[in-house]
């Protein structure tokens, strides 16, 4: 069998990122096949597993093997007979994969496009595979600081859910020093606050209550999980052209009338119960919520969830553009 491709480290630049962006440090053995030490340390709370950033509030979601079951979900559900990209790629490509995640879409990028090299990264290292395709590669690092995007490098960056960063507009501006001329950015967002089509109806709801709540106790940690709104300015800010958007609906529940709507929705159940959980215990816990309240409020969402009666979604926003 071929060796696969190493686990690397990233080589930081100075924390407030003015210097730029390094190279990836795989100059030795050592570092090839290492992490940094403080992207190894866990923490346990509420029979989940936890970066240890996740005290400070930096990094919201579990990594066990339970969250990468969600992720690997949620791969399923957003390429799900879909392109792995919406921006028009031609040629040899030079790819990077931001919050990599479980490696999902870096790995079948790569062997959709063997002639293309793929660089992918996250801060959880055990949520990443071990024997990924031979064109791509893992770094494991904090995407927000990291020093492994470099200086015009890339044809193409893919980023899901940039509401994990605390400065948006820093990250874009690391991206476009990273990019080629002609290269192109794909950002995927989930949109919050939910969605419901009777809002009134939904007022007193678990759902609403979640959805409120869990967007205000992140913010007081200074994450703003209503960046998709936003995402479209900061690519025009930063000088991107040929900015495109789309939009799709996840019903959240069984509730859509049309059978295909309908199915997509009782095929989500588990993932929004996963999902919504996950979001759920950091910023309740920075809103002053007792475990119990928290569990409680869990309970009542996934009984709307399963039900009729509350008819929400969340919309999964995607835009592209490129640099000049």
């Amino acid at each position: 069998m071929e060796e696969a491709p190493p686990i690397v480290h990233g080589q930081r630049g100075d924390e407030d990122g003015d210097s730029g962006i390094g190279d990836i440090d795989s100059s030795s053995e050592s570092d090839s096949t290492s992490v940094r030490s403080n992207t190894k340390d866990y923490v346990e709370e509420n029979g989940r597993l936890y970066h240890a950033d996740w005290i400070d509030g930096k990094y919201l979601l579990p990594n066990d093997e339970r969250e990468q079951r969600r992720l690997n979900s949620q791969h399923d559900f957003l390429f799900d007979g879909n392109s792995l990209h919406k921006a028009p790629l031609q040629g040899l490509l030079n790819v990077l994969d931001v919050g990599t995640g479980t490696g999902r879409w870096a790995m079948a990028f790569a062997d959709a496009y063997p002639d293309a090299e793929v660089t992918a990264v996250d801060i959880s290292p055990n949520l990443m595979p071990i024997w990924p395709p031979t064109n791509c590669k893992f770094l494991v690092d904090d995407a927000e600081h990291f020093g492994g995007i470099g200086n015009k490098e890339y044809n193409y960056i893919h980023v899901r859910l940039l509401h994990g960063f605390r400065n948006p507009a820093r990250f874009f501006r690391h991206a476009w020093e990273a990019l080629l001329p002609g290269g192109y950015i794909e950002i995927a967002e989930f949109e919050l606050p939910l969605k419901f089509h009777d809002q009134e109806k939904a007022r007193d709801s678990a759902l609403m209550t979640w959805s409120a709540n869990v967007i205000e106790g992140a913010s007081r940690l200074g994450i703003d999980l209503t960046i998709a709104e936003k995402i479209s300015t900061l690519l025009k800010d930063r000088g991107f052209e040929g900015i495109e958007e789309s939009i799709s609906a996840w019903p959240i529940g069984a509730w859509p009338k049309k059978n295909e709507r309908k199915e997509l929705g009782v095929r989500l159940q588990e993932y929004w119960m996963e999902t919504l959980t996950a979001f759920a215990w950091r910023p309740l816990r920075e809103m002053d919520w007792h475990n119990e309240e928290t569990q409680c409020l869990l309970a009542k969402m996934r009984t709307e969830i399963c039900g009729k009666n509350i008819r929400a979604s969340m919309h999964v926003r995607t835009f592209w553009a490129r640099k000049p």
